[in-house]
């Protein structure tokens, strides 16, 4: 994450005082120091020194162990979730004319291996480069981006199949034109909407960044998905992936590690701080995220320069950013259950009656509970969470002014986020009857962890010295699980979590069946 700084978190479950996740003043006995970076650049970030794992920059440095002539293939679910998916990759050089966009697809591979795959309901754009100069002083990653030019972007989705399928897939063509041109992946669709005959599970990670930590992330989530009788179907990144930072080539590089994973698992993503990006020529933002990826958005994308809140002090994160429609924020239901993604940087308009206030009333008033009882939203900035860092930053607060209401008023059931590097897990917000929040900001990013926390009447568990994921499980229509299980760590014994709702199917109100957590 860059920006803001704030918050922390001991516990307290039933009135009881608690550490939950380690001993001693961080949470685990253990000295950090925090020091401030890049002061003189558009937001801040932090790193700290942490004794075990005797923590350098060197030694957590990014690894680029990727394949230079890697395409960066992503996929997601397209409109409607159930039937279509986009797939998108990286081909071409901007200097050159663009590569033609050619996705082939069949349920054989065999169709795939000769050539034989179907175009069938295939619409691409038209592919298109960025260019990008950046506004810091001094990242993180040097040199900055002066001029970049990325690759040629290619979209295309795929309309008409079947749920509940595996297809095979290729893209391309490579610049010499050859064809077929990429490894022969492979996805599943969504399940029909209202379809709970088997638990469904989904994957949700964040603040991923790209040391070993982050590829250990990637390789848990990859590991379960790819496990027989799973039940992982798609999964989340709750902002904050590549860590650019100012220096573009590593969403290039950030696209070719996550490919093993995105081109057979549909990831969705967001916007955290750290793809704001603004550009030092245009003040433009989020340029990176909008060319590279598509989220099964249906509003017409709406951007401006980014301007600057004049009367807020915090110049960190006083941003004044237009970023509506396209894919800042997007629904979609499979099974029993919908997902509603915000963007918790759209700030310049967050009045009650605003675009994004209105897309997401409009898209919770419009469900129906009986066919999809379960709502979970995810967005990158948390309302709730006890870590010192983080704290009253200005557009949390203003999402949280216009959001919370409609979460509570069409009873949201948890609401997920990253930005802090920790994990940590409330009660119902208001206690018996509103969402349970969950923070899994923990994904493996360069800036390491975060692990002082504060005492709350609100916090179940918290844990800030571990890497890691989660899953929703979705049971049935009155039982959801949430499960967040630490990367294996050489060092200390891997931790986990976990809390079940059960729903009233009368009142639609849940209970939580295990408050300490720990079904496992």
């Amino acid at each position: 994450f860059l920006a803001g700084l704030g918050g922390g978190t001991l516990c307290f479950v039933f009135g009881a005082p608690f550490y939950r996740g380690g001993e001693g003043e961080d949470g685990d006995g253990l000295s950090r120091k925090l020091r401030r970076v890049d002061a003189d650049g558009p937001y801040v970030g932090y790193y700290e020194t942490n004794r075990r794992f005797s923590t350098t920059r060197r030694t957590l440095a990014e690894s680029y162990d990727t394949d230079k002539n890697g395409m960066q293939i992503h996929i997601a679910y397209g409109v409607p979730a159930t039937s279509s998916v986009v797939v998108s990759w990286a081909n071409g050089d901007s200097k050159g004319p663009a590569p033609a966009s050619t996705v082939k697809y069949s349920e054989s591979l065999k169709d795939i291996q000769n050539g034989k795959g179907s175009s069938a309901g295939v619409t691409c754009e038209k592919p298109a480069f960025y260019e990008y100069t950046s506004a810091f002083k001094a990242p993180p990653f040097r040199p900055a981006s002066v001029g970049y030019k990325s690759p040629f972007m290619h979209h295309c989705t795929i309309k008409g199949l079947k749920t509940s399928t595996k297809y095979f897939y290729q893209v391309g063509p490579y610049p010499s034109g050859k064809t077929p041109p990429s490894t022969a992946y492979s996805f599943h669709t969504a399940r029909p909407v209202g379809d709970g005959s088997r638990p469904m599970e989904v994957a949700i990670a964040g603040d991923l960044g790209q040391t070993t930590f982050s590829e250990a992330t990637r390789d848990a989530i990859m590991d379960t998905f790819q496990n027989k009788g799973n039940n992982l179907e798609f999964g989340f990144i709750v902002g904050d992936m590549s860590y650019a930072d100012g220096q573009n080539t590593r969403w290039d590089s950030f696209g070719n590690k996550m490919e093993s994973l995105m081109a057979r698992f549909p990831m969705h993503v967001m916007v955290g701080n750290h793809e704001i990006e603004l550009d030092k020529k245009t003040n433009d933002t989020f340029v990176p995220y909008r060319f590279r990826y598509r989220m099964p958005g249906t509003l017409k994308e709406v951007t401006a320069p980014m301007k600057i809140f004049p009367t807020f002090e915090d110049k960190y994160t006083n941003f004044d950013l237009t970023y509506e429609g396209g894919s800042s924020y997007y629904s979609f239901s499979a099974g029993l259950a919908h997902f509603v993604v915000i963007n918790s940087y759209d700030t310049h308009d967050t009045k009650k009656g605003s675009p994004q206030y209105t897309f997401v009333e409009n898209d919770l008033k419009g469900l129906d509970r009986k066919v999809t009882p379960w709502v979970f939203v995810l967005m990158h900035c948390p309302f709730y969470q006890s870590n010192r860092i983080h704290q009253d930053e200005h557009n949390t607060e203003l999402t949280k002014a216009w959001a919370e209401g409609l979460f509570l008023k069409y009873g949201v059931d948890m609401v997920f986020a990253g930005h802090v590097h920790a994990y940590q897990r409330t009660t119902q917000v208001p206690m018996g009857t509103g969402p349970v929040y969950i923070t899994v900001g923990d994904g493996g990013n360069h800036e390491e962890l975060y692990n002082k926390f504060e005492p709350t009447s609100w916090n179940a568990y918290h844990d800030g010295s571990h890497y890691g994921s989660g899953k929703i499980r979705v049971l049935s229509s009155t039982e959801a699980e949430w499960v967040w299980r630490a990367n294996p760590d050489p060092v200390r014994k891997g931790a986990q979590d976990s809390v079940k709702l059960l729903k009233n199917p009368k009142t639609g109100k849940n209970k939580i069946s295990n408050p300490y957590g720990a079904l496992y």
